[in-house]
């Protein structure tokens, strides 16, 4: 009866720990959806920050072809697939209140974002000042919801991670309890039915050593992903500060040129007065040689 009890314990042990490595990829499979996301987001305004600088229609048509089948599609199923589940993705879709109350909070600036980019792929490109309105506008739309976007993005991932861990502690703690059961089951039985039982116990403790070791593996694989989301955004985020730099220029750019150009005019429009009220006098004073035309 006590080997029937003491095995029980060791097969419940052992299902928790398959049960917790399995948990755990499925965790940092969802974590590294969720950081995909982010970085997608950021794809999508930097490519519409090119669209709103660029004047060349091949161009411009390569940026909108790389929204429609690169970033936008990719981008919305990775949301729906975190919120409501995905099986090809090997998304459940099982959040917690918390992760459901932040994907509802962050439901209007998704909206925005997948507007506005539509209107940037379904945009009939052809040299207009309306559709240079169009591309300005959904840009400014983007980059009002983006940053909000991915704050809440990052306020998942936290609490995926956050939960994973909890989820993580309490099976470790729980698997120390039945441990803690097995090692006094056996200590009796060592005691007052037979000895050869502490060859099970310590087989038994190499494989938890094994299975804490696996554990730890995936945790240093989880952490070394996230490091490395980290720094493609910092990357990303370095790129759009310096697109927007670049802008800001061009902007200053236009403004000077068109100062210029009223300047020019006015002095052009001063000079052609001069010129008629010169001829003005001339035909006064000799009109028998005819009269001079005017200059338009």
């Amino acid at each position: 009866m006590a080997l029937i009890f003491i095995g029980g314990l060791i097969a419940a042990s052992y299902f928790l720990v398959q049960r917790a490595l399995h948990e755990k990829t499925d965790d940092a499979r969802t974590i590294h959806m969720v950081g995909r996301m982010e970085v997608l987001t950021q794809k999508i305004l930097n490519t519409a920050l090119r669209m709103q600088q660029e004047s060349n229609l091949d161009a411009l048509k390569t940026y909108q072809l790389d929204i429609r089948e690169n970033l936008l599609a990719l981008w919305q199923r990775y949301y729906q697939g975190l919120r409501h589940g995905d099986p090809l993705l090997g998304l459940t879709g099982n959040n917690s209140t918390i992760i459901q109350a932040l994907f509802e909070e962050s439901e209007p600036h998704y909206q925005a974002i997948h507007q506005a980019s539509l209107q940037l792929i379904r945009l009939n490109l052809i040299p207009d000042v309306a559709n240079q309105i169009i591309i300005n506008r959904s840009v400014q739309r983007l980059i009002r919801h983006e940053e909000t976007f991915s704050n809440i993005t990052k306020d998942i991932a936290l609490q995926y991670e956050q939960e994973m861990n909890t989820q993580l502690d309490n099976l470790l703690t729980l698997q120390i309890y039945l441990l803690g059961i097995i090692l006094m089951v056996l200590l009796l039985v060592g005691m007052f039915v037979f000895r050869p039982m502490n060859q099970m116990v310590l087989s038994y403790l190499g494989e938890i050593q094994r299975s804490h070791s696996q554990l730890e593996q995936f945790n240093r694989e989880l952490k070394k992903s996230e490091e490395e989301n980290r720094h493609k955004t910092d990357e990303l985020r370095a790129s759009e500060e310096e697109l927007r730099q670049n802008m800001e220029e061009l902007q200053a750019t236009q403004e000077v040129l068109a100062l210029q150009k009223d300047a020019l005019d006015l002095h052009n429009k001063k000079m052609i007065h001069s010129i008629n009220y010169a001829l003005t006098i001339q035909n006064a004073i000799m009109p028998q040689h005819g009269c001079f035309e005017k200059v338009a």
